[in-house]
C-alpha cells in the first residue's frame, strides 16, 4: 500500500480505504471512508495486552490510549486483545466508522 498524504492514506484492493486522522478535543478523531466490496469486512482498530470498557463503546488500552468507537468488540488473538469493528461494505455507495482516541 502507498500512502497518497501525510494526512490521509488511501489503499487499493477490493475496496478503496481512505483513512484520515484530524484533532479533536484534547485528542484525534480517525476517519475511515470505505468505497466498493460487498459484505462485513472487520477493521482492526487497536491491539493491547488488555482493554477495560466501563461504558459500551468505550475502551481503555493498558498503554493508556482511549478508543471510542460504538460498534467495536474485543477479541483475543496471540495473548492479546484487538478491538474490531464491522464495516457492511455496499458496492454502491460509501461507508465510515469514525473513533475517537484519546490518551
Amino acid at each position: 500500500p502507498k500512502p497518497s498524504s501525510a494526512a490521509s492514506d488511501v489503499y487499493k484492493r477490493q475496496t478503496d480505504i481512505t483513512d484520515t486522522l484530524t484533532p479533536k478535543g484534547e485528542g484525534l478523531r480517525r476517519r475511515m471512508e470505505f468505497t466498493g466490496g460487498e459484505g462485513t469486512l472487520w477493521v482492526r482498530l487497536g491491539v493491547a495486552k488488555e482493554f477495560l470498557s466501563s461504558k459500551r463503546g468505550v475502551w481503555i488500552g493498558d498503554n493508556k490510549l482511549t478508543l471510542i468507537a460504538a460498534s467495536s468488540h474485543l477479541r483475543r488473538i496471540n495473548g492479546a486483545e484487538e478491538l474490531i469493528a464491522p464495516i457492511e461494505l455496499k458496492a454502491t455507495d460509501k461507508t465510515v466508522l469514525e473513533v475517537q482516541l484519546s490518551w
